[in-house]
This record gives C-alpha cells, structure tokens and sequence, in this order.
C-alpha cells in the first residue's frame, strides 16, 4: 500500500499555502491562495523557483527550507488528518499489508507525520528529498515499491493531485484518486473516490482486483 501524504493522509496543503504567502510578503512579492493551489502535488524544487520568479530573493534550497520549517512548525502544534484516512491506515495495519509513505515533502516533515499516526506505522518513507525525480515522474513510486520488496504492479496507491496521480499511474500501481483542492485528471487511476470517511482494506482489495483484471471501479 502507497500513501501520499499532503492532502491525502494530512489535510495540510492549506499550511504550505500559508507558508508560501508569509515568505512573499516578506519580500514584497505577490502570491496568493491561488497560486498555492497551482503548486498542488509539485515538488519543492518546482514551488521553490516558482516564488523565486516571482520576487523573492533566495535560492531554491532556501526557499524550500523555509518552507519546510513553517510546515513542520505548524504541524506540531496541530495535525489536521484528512477524513478516514487514520481508521484506514490503521486497518491495513492490523491486517499486517505493507504501507509506504511516498510524498514530495521533506523527510522532517514526513518524519512527524509518520511518527504520530494513531495506530499505525509505515515500513518506508520515501520523501522528496531524497529521490532524483519528482512527481509526476513515477521515480518516487518505483522506488517505495522496490523497498518493499515489490513490484508497482502489485501496489495501491492513494493520491489527492494530478501529478500524484500521474505519477502512480506511470509506475503501474493501482490507483484511488481521492478528490480534494484541485480537479484530478478522472481518466487516470483505477477509481475516483470523494473520500476516504468509511472506507476499510476490503474497499481497496475490491479497487486492486479490479486493477488487476484490468478495469475501472
């Protein structure tokens, strides 16, 4: 089992817009909720030179420490999980399925997710910083796939972006496309959910089998 983070597991994309406008307004530089929400499922890197072409003044690696810290720092103070998404983690769990976390974020910022999940814990993070390609490239999917021991193919994923999605997708994986901030591409994946509220592995075992006769749900 794949998990996104943002916007899938922790309903934090709004934090990161947060962050995003506090560094351009200290710089004088425009950027609104709008344009955070353009950044949606992009890696750092991307969001980074974005704010850099728009005024503020530091290189990408600062930028997205910035970032990273603002993020973190919100995050301690308050966790906002996405509906449905613990109880699920935490079934799988029970039930002994395999889950990595593969998000654009930073390792620290997975890191605190990752350790407070109620009930549950993952086998592998993969972050952003710590792979070559970022999403939409299917680098990011590959790689947690082949930590744990196997082939996309044989993975679901969760995602709530439309480069997350494309980005499971070209790995292979099964994927749930779960809407949320941004309109998802509807023709990629295996299923389109509203939400994860109520949702249990059974639902996702229904998905898989589907993905592996070759249809949509």
């Amino acid at each position: 089992m794949l998990w996104d983070l943002d916007g899938t597991i922790v309903d934090s994309e709004e934090y990161w817009i947060t962050a995003e406008v506090e560094l351009a307004a200290s710089f004088g530089a425009e950027w609104t909720h709008l344009d955070g929400l353009g950044q949606v499922g992009q890696g750092l890197p991307v969001t980074a030179q974005a704010m850099i072409d728009r005024g503020v003044n530091l290189t990408i690696p600062e930028v997205i420490d910035f970032l990273a810290f603002r993020v973190r720092e919100l995050l301690t103070e308050s966790i906002p999980w996405r509906p449905g998404a613990v109880e699920l983690l935490a079934d799988l769990y029970r039930r002994g399925v395999p889950q990595a976390l593969v998000t654009m974020s930073v390792f620290s910022i997975a890191e605190v997710v990752a350790e407070n999940i109620p009930g549950a814990t993952f086998d592998v993070v993969v972050s952003g910083d710590r792979v070559s390609h970022q999403k939409p490239h299917p680098a990011a999917y590959l790689l947690a796939a082949e930590k744990l021991g196997l082939p996309a193919e044989d993975c679901l994923a969760i995602e709530d972006s439309p480069s997350g999605t494309r980005s499971a997708h070209d790995a292979g994986c099964a994927l749930i496309g779960v809407r949320h901030l941004v309109p998802l591409d509807e023709s990629i994946g295996t299923a389109i959910w509203d939400t994860l509220a109520g949702a249990t592995a059974d639902d996702l075992a229904v998905v898989f089998a589907a993905h592996r006769g070759g249809q949509r749900v």
